[in-house]
């Protein structure tokens, strides 16, 4: 098992979010974390299931399914996964560009924690985010944001 607490980095949501809306970025899926402690281990499941062939067919991995179930994540992806509640999915025009985070970088996934982001606190929501801007998401809009993807 790696260290992953030692490869988590401090970032905003807003760079995080970029690399998802992306075409040309390695990742598809922002994985939500609940608890700041859970990202080493949702990391490691991660890789776990990639080692067992997970992510085809535009498929969550079924370690990701179970945590979904449990309510120990939630989803943002750019691509349309139909299975998806509302319950479970987070538009990331939601969420503050500037609302601190800390990630795992897991391609195809950032296992990200936002403080705030499960309770919905004011601090990390955005308000009446429009819909315009998850359409231009589920689109594959290219928005550069300088970082080479």
């Amino acid at each position: 098992m790696q260290n992953w607490n030692s490869l988590i980095d401090p970032s905003w949501f807003g760079l995080i979010a970029g690399y998802l809306r992306s075409p040309r970025s390695p990742i598809d899926y922002l994985v939500h974390v609940k608890d700041r402690e859970r990202l080493p281990d949702v990391a490691e499941r991660i890789m776990q299931d990639l080692a067992q062939g997970g992510f085809k067919d535009q498929q969550l991995s079924p370690g990701l399914q179970a945590l979904l179930q449990d309510g120990a994540i939630k989803v943002s992806s750019r691509l349309l996964l139909p299975s998806l509640g509302p319950d479970v999915a987070v538009d990331p025009a939601t969420v503050r560009s500037s609302a601190p985070c800390e990630v795992l970088y897991v391609p195809p996934c950032y296992v990200v924690h936002t403080p705030g982001l499960f309770e919905e606190q004011a601090a990390v929501m955005v308000r009446d985010a429009g819909r315009s801007r998850m359409s231009g998401l589920q689109r594959g809009k290219d928005i550069d944001y300088g970082h080479g993807y």
